[in-house]
């Protein structure tokens, strides 16, 4: 499928789940700028290829939010897609969660999935879309409904690094997290 096709097609999977608006992060489930192919999910979708940029499909509209850094490389991969470049971080900028707010209609249904952003990320979210009763469907993979031949997980084994190399070992920085947690009379990280 070219980006085009991806676009109908998650549109449709979209309409069935009476989903008005699907957000695509471009992270994984730690957060990383940097990818593995299996959470590559915001170029498979767009053809994106920079390390920051998330994009945001409607019913009729689809968006790439990313920053100076990747403005022109934006356009030219964005170019045919069907994807409308936004360019954050320039003075009038509006970011996605308040250009939702502005196009989505009052009571509507978000799909994201959560274990791909930011529990800031998803306060922001709420927090934009709320005055007009928009909801967020959080633990929802509409693109692994059509991402048919998406990598598997890597499953290389973890290398523990020397402390010559980080500084300090494993045990030394756990112990400073419970510090931290302890300190701040918290409970859990």
């Amino acid at each position: 499928m070219n980006i085009p096709e991806k676009l109908i097609e998650l549109r449709r999977i979209m309409d069935r789940e009476n989903i008005a608006a699907y957000i695509i992060s471009g992270t994984d489930p730690h957060n990383s700028e940097y990818l593995p192919a299996p959470w590559q999910q915001r170029k498979w979708i767009s053809g994106f290829t920079g390390s920051y940029g998330t994009v945001v499909v409607t019913k009729n509209e689809a968006g790439l939010w990313t920053d100076t850094r990747y403005f022109i490389q934006a356009e030219k991969e964005l170019d045919g897609s069907g994807i409308k470049l936004h360019k954050l971080r320039i003075p009038g900028a509006v970011d996605y969660p308040q250009w939702l707010a502005e196009v989505l209609e009052s009571g509507t249904k978000v799909g994201i999935d959560g274990f791909c952003m930011s529990v800031s990320d998803v306060r922001n979210l709420k927090n934009a879309l709320s005055p007009k009763n928009i909801t967020i469907q959080e633990q929802i993979d509409l693109l692994g409904e059509m991402w048919f031949d998406r990598p598997a997980l890597p499953v290389e084994k973890i290398i523990r690094l020397d402390t010559k190399y980080v500084g300090e070992s494993a045990g030394e920085r756990i112990g400073k997290i419970r510090e931290f947690i302890r300190d701040n009379h918290g409970d859990a990280i």
